[in-house]
């Protein structure tokens, strides 16, 4: 069927969805912004690229975990509203989300009380699926949306189950982002909840430090380094960052499934139940970003390497 899309502006979804203008494409899917005429509300329609819809096992996979995400009616996920088929076309309706995501804000550190309200609140958003049997498996800045408010939403569990994660085949060639995966998804053993905790951990260590722990411009190389590299603890790269943030990081990023947290939930308790700002004094100033979050001061060492 190829790549090209038959949907366009003012198209009528279902009786219901008027699509109105495109938000973003990938590998994956389109999301075109939309209207609920019946509710009078704005959403977001989220139309499988046509390779996949020619797959059944990736089909019925895809609206097997879409029925489950449904159910969570959880505020750190987005809200999958609807799904179908319109014109060939495999689509999936869910909450329009405001704020940009968290790929918008990544670079530099944020302050780490930032950091880790938005890592807990992601990883209950996570922990809500894992009660349910559902791993995300693709767990990135991208997937992790924003709302007007500043809180984290998970969005994008139907497809990140339905393509099984994140695949790095034996020529390099890769599927999504690899910086990301756990260890055994890149041996293509079972993802489960420990394997979403894995990822939480990359993305609150770029959170703290603005980096990921394995930067290389070969992906293959940056999958081997998940598997074979112990990561350097976050406070190398940043100034009097708490060591019980290096714990609870690395911790995360254990290569054995076992030696992390088991799933969000227990990540999320983790993260509630320590005092991380009992050193407050210690932090660089921070400067604040037009979205509200706080950032802090690299080191200035690894600025000059």
């Amino acid at each position: 069927m190829g790549n090209s899309r038959t949907v366009r502006p003012g198209d009528l979804i279902a009786e219901r969805y008027e699509l109105e203008n495109e938000l973003g494409r990938g590998g994956m899917a389109e999301v075109w912004c939309a209207k609920d005429v019946r509710l009078n509300r704005q959403i977001a329609v989220k139309f499988i690229a046509h390779e996949f819809v020619d797959d059944p096992e990736f089909l019925v996979r895809f609206f097997t975990e879409a029925q489950s995400v449904a159910s969570l009616n959880h505020p750190n996920v987005v809200s999958v509203l609807d799904f179908g088929d319109f014109d060939g076309s495999s689509y999936l309706v869910m909450e329009y989300v405001l704020g940009g995501s968290l790929a918008d804000i990544t670079g530099e550190p944020l302050m780490p009380e930032r950091a880790l309200e938005l890592v807990e609140e992601t990883a209950r958003g996570a922990g809500a699926a894992h009660d349910k049997g559902v791993v995300h498996r693709d767990i990135k800045p991208a997937n992790i949306l924003l709302d007007n408010e500043g809180r984290p939403k998970l969005a994008d569990f139907g497809i990140a189950s339905a393509r099984g994660g994140e695949r790095i085949t034996a020529t390099g060639e890769t599927i999504g982002s690899p910086h990301y995966i756990s260890p055994e998804q890149i041996s293509s053993a079972d993802a489960t909840p420990a394997s979403d905790v894995y990822s939480l951990g990359i993305v609150l260590y770029e959170l703290l430090t603005g980096v990921r722990p394995y930067e290389n411009d070969n992906l293959t190389a940056v999958a081997i380094a998940h598997v074979d590299s112990e990561p350097e603890p976050p406070s190398e790269h940043v100034d009097d960052l708490d060591p019980a943030l290096d714990a609870l990081v690395l911790r995360c990023l254990a290569k054995d499934p076992e030696d992390r947290f088991a799933d969000g939930n227990e990540l999320a308790e983790s993260i509630a139940s320590e005092d991380y700002r009992h050193d407050a004094t210690a932090f660089m100033p921070a400067t604040s970003t037009s979205n509200g979050s706080s950032r802090r001061r690299p080191r200035r060492a690894r600025e000059e390497r």
